[in-house]
């Protein structure tokens, strides 16, 4: 039974990331897997290379973790205060310079 449910979320998984087309702007998928009792249920979340990075990823992920915490505790959700953007760092690190 296991290894039929991971086939079949694998060749989801496959799809999934290969629906992503950049010409049409369907850059970004999420597919959640309901599970059978006793087991958790599992989100894939699919983006395109062009539109995050890996610690971009880091922070995304550490702020679902926050929040599915928060969910499971049944706390009122609330993310870290967001950090500085971008522009601001990359103007910061030209200043330092």
């Amino acid at each position: 039974q296991t290894d039929k449910i991971d086939a079949l979320i694998g060749d989801i998984a496959q799809h999934t990331q290969s629906s992503l087309a950049l010409q049409t702007g369907d850059l970004i998928r999420a597919v959640l897997f309901k599970m059978p009792e006793g087991q958790a249920n599992r989100l894939l979340l699919v983006v395109h290379h062009l539109v995050i990075d890996g610690i971009s990823w880091r922070i995304l992920l550490e702020d679902l973790e926050s929040l599915l915490v928060q969910h499971s505790q049944q706390l009122a959700l609330q993310l870290k205060p967001k950090t500085s953007s971008f522009a601001q760092w990359t103007t910061s690190e030209v200043e330092a310079l």
